[in-house]
């Protein structure tokens, strides 16, 4: 539940870790107080409620990812874009840094945060709901707002923690400044959402899309903490 990305891998592996665990640990304590008399019975009962426990726990995390992707796909629907799943895109983003080193083209990346809504602290039910969908709309707005302005040959992807990441061919570092204020300032214009940006380009920043991706976000997660633009 805590770790939602284990529901991809399948029950299976889960249930083997936690059963591994256990064995472990009935190596290394004293079970002299615990079960004194018929151990193996109690060992026996103790290992299935665990691994009942397991896959309870891992249905319940697979059926909220499945709840998530369902909303997902409905904000996605009623605000359309290019965007896509920052993880989804490592075959396209390896073709550009490739194609950028190998003709010694610049290229610059931008990543824009989105304020996170101070009502979402709101712990009833129903209002949790609510703000989730409304934040979950108000993110795909966005992203249907970035690719609105920006060029054919741009791309955007998604991220985790309400970010957006445009990779922008053949553009030096000034120039996606002056994208990234454009941008921003249009968001602002049409959702009221307050956004943070920052820039980092190849070559002179990095030389990988996920050294690029490192210092964009570093850069950003000090100016919104400094509540900088």
């Amino acid at each position: 539940i805590l770790f939602p990305y284990v529901s991809r891998t399948g029950p299976a592996v889960p249930m083997i870790l936690w059963g591994a665990v256990y064995l472990v640990l009935l190596q290394i304590l004293d079970r002299t107080d615990s079960a004194p008399f018929n151990t193996f019975p109690i060992i026996i009962l103790e290992f299935l409620l665990l691994q009942l426990g397991v896959w309870l726990a891992y249905q319940l995390a697979y059926g909220m990812s499945q709840a998530e992707s369902i909303m997902d796909l409905m904000t996605l629907s009623a605000f359309p874009s290019r965007t896509i799943d920052i993880n989804a895109a490592s075959r396209q983003i390896k073709i550009e840094i490739t194609r950028s080193r190998r003709y010694h083209r610049p290229m610059g990346l931008i990543a824009i945060q989105a304020s996170a809504d101070e009502n979402i602290t709101n712990t009833e039910l129903v209002s949790a709901i609510k703000n989730d969908l409304s934040h979950r709309f108000s993110f795909a707005r966005i992203g249907q707002v970035i690719d609105e302005n920006i060029r054919q040959t741009d791309m955007v992807f998604r991220e985790r923690f309400n970010r957006f990441v445009i990779l922008c061919p053949e553009t030096d570092f000034q120039n996606s400044e002056i994208l990234a204020e454009r941008i921003a300032a249009v968001i602002r214009n049409k959702t009221s959402v307050q956004v943070s940006w920052t820039v980092a380009a190849f070559p002179d920043d990095a030389l990988s899309f996920e050294d690029l991706l490192d210092v964009a976000n570093s850069k950003l997660t000090h100016f919104v903490m400094d509540g900088k633009d």
